[in-house]
């Protein structure tokens, strides 16, 4: 009996020690993954600066195609930023702002990560065509 009720213990505690970083006990902060910044910065800051730096460094790259990239990383911000903000209330009447779970932030963030890393690919193929009807348009000599 002793033996089960230490086992008890010993797992009661490692249960508690595992959920704690994830911040469901409200004793315990919730560590962040992604190195210590939320999922919608990482993206923005790893992936989406990454994809429009390569964009924007392109000498050939037209001027409204440009300020199109820059919208468009405008727009990754605040919709990235979204994706980690409390929800407004917690369907109790009370206005507590509750936090948005991990897994929610990544699906989330993964999610608008996607819709702007598309529209980026949407620019380099203009910005392509646009570059090969150039050179199509120029007299050979």
């Amino acid at each position: 009996m002793k033996f089960f009720l230490a086992v008890f213990v010993i797992c009661a505690v490692a249960y508690s020690q595992a959920q704690a970083p994830m911040g469901f006990y409200p004793g315990f902060p919730g560590q962040q993954a992604f190195a210590g910044v939320s999922p919608g910065q990482f993206y923005q800051t790893m992936i989406l600066q990454k994809e429009a730096g390569k964009l924007l460094i392109r000498p050939d790259l037209p001027q409204d195609l440009r300020q199109r990239v820059l919208d468009i990383m405008t727009s990754a911000e605040q919709g990235l930023n979204k994706c980690n903000a409390p929800e407004a209330t917690t369907g109790t009447g009370t206005g507590a702002a509750t936090p948005t779970l991990p897994w929610m932030q990544i699906q989330c963030s993964a999610l608008q990560m996607k819709l702007y890393k598309n529209q980026l690919k949407v620019i380099k193929n203009e910005a392509n065509a646009r570059a090969a009807a150039a050179t199509a348009a120029m007299p050979s000599a």
